[in-house]
């Protein structure tokens, strides 16, 4: 009896260790895990984008219905990064719109006598309305305000989570039956490690015509369709993966585009090729031009 008393009490234990770390992966993780977004769903929720006359300074940050991010910082990095908030975080900020009555506030708060500072074109979409604010750094009102200061923490939160992507070819110029050796590399430029979740999918490549695809929303230009298209997938079985990304550690992936489009054909002309990482955070290297002339 002592002998089974112990057994019952082991298997008790076993079980309630199981219960309260049923995975190996840390808490931020296991959210991920249960709820990934790899892929934006097509309409915005919110979007922020941040200006100033007469400078290259340009930032925007869009979230979708879904939690999908969309990032530009035009001082900081080339292409655009990914991202994904969680959906608590965006109710919040939907409640946030609401408590302020944004869909009722001025289209506009610009000042003239301020034509230096930081210009914000603020949007929100919520049943089935659209609101989208223009104002400066100064004239705001306070409700407006707060509004922007939650957006922009939201914006520095990310920016201390931006994969590096950098994206070279070894030609810029290709005679039709030669290739293109594409080089992509992923780096994690922060002090601390970062955790990149993913599908069985982790970078593609893929060429496009030379002028951006017409797309209202911001990001449009990386819309396909795609000429060309090579994907890198994982060996892995799960449906759902974790890459950890060292401080200062990258990870480089190589293709190689022969100047044919997915279906056999030999292309001339100009075209566009840039490769994506398909990991949250992820995000869209700068486009680089190929050219292709008539072989002899």
């Amino acid at each position: 009896m002592k002998l089974l008393h112990f057994i019952s009490l082991c298997l008790a234990l076993f079980t309630l260790l199981a219960c309260r770390r049923s995975n190996l992966f840390e808490p931020a993780e296991e959210s991920a895990i249960k709820n990934p977004i790899f892929g934006p769903s097509g309409e915005v929720a919110i979007a922020i984008e941040v200006s100033a006359s007469h400078t290259d300074h340009y930032r925007a940050w869009y979230v979708e219905t879904n939690g999908f991010i969309k990032y530009v910082d035009a001082l900081q990095f080339d292409g655009q990064a990914t991202a994904a908030l969680a959906q608590q975080e965006l109710s919040n900020l939907v409640a946030l719109f609401l408590e302020k009555d944004f869909l009722h506030l001025q289209d506009s708060y610009e000042s003239a006598l301020t034509p230096s500072r930081l210009r914000y074109r603020v949007v929100f979409n919520h049943g089935g309305m659209q609101k989208i604010v223009h104002t400066d750094s100064v004239s705001a009102p306070a409700s407006l305000q707060e509004i922007l200061q939650r957006l922009l923490a939201q914006m520095a939160s990310l920016r201390d989570n931006t994969l590096l992507l950098s994206l070279i070819a070894d030609r810029d110029t290709l005679v039709q039956g030669q290739a293109a050796k594409l080089t992509f590399t992923v780096t994690n430029p922060h002090a601390h490690a970062l955790a990149l979740v993913s599908s069985d999918h982790l970078v593609d490549f893929f060429v496009a015509a030379s002028q951006p695809v017409s797309d209202a929303e911001f990001g449009g230009s990386y819309a396909p369709p795609y000429l060309w298209q090579a994907v890198e997938k994982t060996t892995s079985i799960r449906t759902v993966n974790i890459t950890n990304l060292s401080a200062g550690q990258s990870l480089v992936f190589q293709a190689s585009w022969n100047g044919r489009s997915d279906n056999g054909v030999l292309l001339e002309g100009d075209f566009r090729v840039a490769a994506r990482c398909a990991t949250i955070p992820g995000g869209y290297s700068a486009w680089l031009p190929i050219h292709i002339s008539k072989g002899p």
